[in-house]
């Protein structure tokens, strides 16, 4: 008897000391898991803070038109561990902006395309040439347009007449002798002629390939001799394109946010994508071309020849910015610069510093030094022949070429 009292004391002495071992083994995991989410909690309010420094670094960046330098450090917080980095370069025709916020076991970080906003309701700048501008047929101008000293007034071509019952459907401004003047042309020819300063890693183009380069790494250079046709490719992000002649862009094509460079660039029929284009002789837009924003046409007629120009066909859409470039010279040119077709549209801006013949309708605002209009065998200068220009259609939060003066914003996030 005294026996069996004994086992059952001792068996029960087991049974508290297992008891003993596994709440000691859950208060250990309780304890470690609470320690556990202690730091999960901390390392998360940090990269919250550090999303926050991020954001706070860009409103900084986009808020401080006199900031000097490429790159800088700026502080947020009051976290001793908080470093909050910039750097700015650029990417065709935007600025390129990376902030990073960095703590201990934290760090964020966002690049995005920066341009900068249209003035609001700004219609049409129009160079004071002493010329008036005549408005003929459907034309119609829908918000503010700063003209010539001689105004506006209508017209008739080929026994057409203004149809509209307003020569303007806003306020009527005065402008100078000089287009609004874009910053970083030097940057923006250089660009035209395929001469950019940063270094690039160069690949080979095969048949059927796919890249995709973060924006956070070194561009990506893809250089030919001679005719280069984009065609059944997916290319994205920081990816420079570049021919010493011409390229071709297919519907097959898929590209995103790069950038194509020759001569002279042609879009077939069909293509779609977002990009940016330069070139110092001709850019064609076939007709049904979609281009997404934020794209953008740019070329720089170096060579001062009468024919170089940007053409866009009907029933073709660029959301972005159309440019046209050229050294200041005395010749008059009597051809169209930049042509848009009828049934053509851009919603953005125009930017043209030679003839503009706008058949179609810009969403948004034009900069010219003049219109012209090609009709039954005949030249008008500055005429404006059954185009449109409306201000309101403009998205609000659309921005494009970067003047001397203006707000900045940011265009996309892209990494």
């Amino acid at each position: 008897m005294l026996r069996l009292k004994a086992k059952i004391q001792a068996g029960a002495l087991q049974y508290v000391l297992v008891i003993s071992v596994l709440i000691a083994i859950l208060l250990l995991s309780f304890l470690m898991f609470v320690r556990l989410q202690q730091q999960l909690s901390a390392k998360n309010s940090l990269y919250k803070t550090a999303i926050f420094n991020v954001e706070a670094g860009f409103s900084y960046v986009l808020r401080s038109p006199y900031l000097e330098g490429m790159q800088g450090t700026v502080k947020i917080s009051e976290y001793a561990g908080e470093v909050t980095q910039w750097k700015r370069s650029f990417w065709g025709l935007f600025e390129l902006l990376q902030v990073q916020s960095n703590y201990p076991g934290a760090s964020f970080e966002k690049t995005a395309f920066v341009g900068m906003l249209t003035p609001e309701k700004e219609a049409l700048y129009l160079r004071d040439n002493f010329t008036p501008l005549v408005v003929v047929g459907n034309s119609k101008i829908v918000g503010n347009a700063r003209l010539p000293e001689s105004g506006i007034k209508s017209g008739n071509i080929g026994g057409q007449s203004y149809y509209n019952s307003r020569l303007i459907y806003g306020n009527t401004l005065k402008s100078t002798a000089e287009l609004p003047s874009l910053e970083g042309v030097i940057r923006l020819k250089n660009d035209c002629r395929g001469t950019r300063e940063n270094s690039s890693d160069d690949l080979e183009l095969e048949q059927g390939a796919r890249l995709r380069n973060s924006f956070t790494k070194a561009p990506k250079l893809i250089e030919v001799t001679g005719l280069l046709h984009l065609e059944a490719i997916s290319i994205s992000g920081h990816v420079l394109i570049k021919s010493d002649r011409k390229i071709i862009v297919h519907p097959s094509a898929d590209l995103h946010d790069v950038l194509i460079q020759a001569p002279e660039v042609e879009l077939l029929a069909g293509v779609t994508g977002n990009f940016q284009v330069f070139a110092t002789e001709n850019i064609k837009v076939g007709s049904k071309v979609q281009l997404q924003y934020p794209s953008a046409l740019v070329l720089y007629n170096e060579e001062q020849h009468e024919d170089n120009s940007i053409n866009i066909a009907k029933d073709s859409e660029v959301r972005g910015s159309l440019v046209y470039l050229i050294d200041k010279n005395e010749q008059v040119f009597y051809k169209p610069q930049i042509k848009m077709e009828s049934g053509s549209t851009c919603i953005g801006q125009v930017y043209c510093q030679g003839n503009l013949e706008l058949l179609g309708e810009v969403r948004g605002a034009v900069i010219t030094e003049r219109f012209i209009t090609l009709q039954f065998g005949s030249t008008y200068i500055n005429h404006l022949y059954n185009g449109t220009i409306n201000r309101p259609l403009m998205p609000a939060n659309f921005a494009g070429c970067s003047f001397t003066k203006g707000t900045k914003q940011v265009v996309k996030w892209v990494d």
